[in-house]
């Protein structure tokens, strides 16, 4: 089996693009905040540009988003899916972690992504997907 890194994007896809809160706040921004963990600096350099792959990774270039019960991190993918698994709700705009079953969500603050019980009632945790095609699932 070949390594998820090796294929080319389109071949791992489901959305490409600004992921940002129904009220204009960009994920890509927030992540630019310094939630970074053991990531070399070339690893943050470029595009600030959010993948969603079909193994459910949210992703920039090497570096997934990555939360383990304490703070939502980007960290080395590994490809495990584990911390590193997204399950995105299109149509409730929800992005619900695969192990802890918490949403992503911005603080209150508007300065910094959390985790938090879902609802689907909270304009915290919805978010927009640019580019998102289900027909890539």
């Amino acid at each position: 089996m070949s390594n998820c890194n090796d294929l080319q994007p389109r071949q791992v896809l489901r959305a490409k693009g600004r992921y940002r809160r129904r009220e204009r706040v960009n994920l890509n921004k927030m992540l630019s905040l310094g939630i970074t963990k053991d990531l070399a600096p070339s690893t943050l350099w470029g595009r600030p540009i959010l993948m969603y792959s079909k193994g459910g990774e949210i992703r920039r270039d090497e570096a997934c988003l990555d939360y383990s019960g304490q703070e939502v991190i980007l960290y080395p993918c590994h490809g495990s899916k584990g911390n590193q698994y997204w399950d995105y709700d299109s149509d409730l705009k929800l992005l619900r972690h695969g192990s802890s079953d918490k949403c992503l969500a911005i603080n209150e603050a508007k300065t910094k992504v959390v985790m938090e019980q879902c609802d689907s009632d909270s304009q915290r945790q919805q978010w927009v997907m640019e580019n998102y095609d289900p027909s890539k699932l």
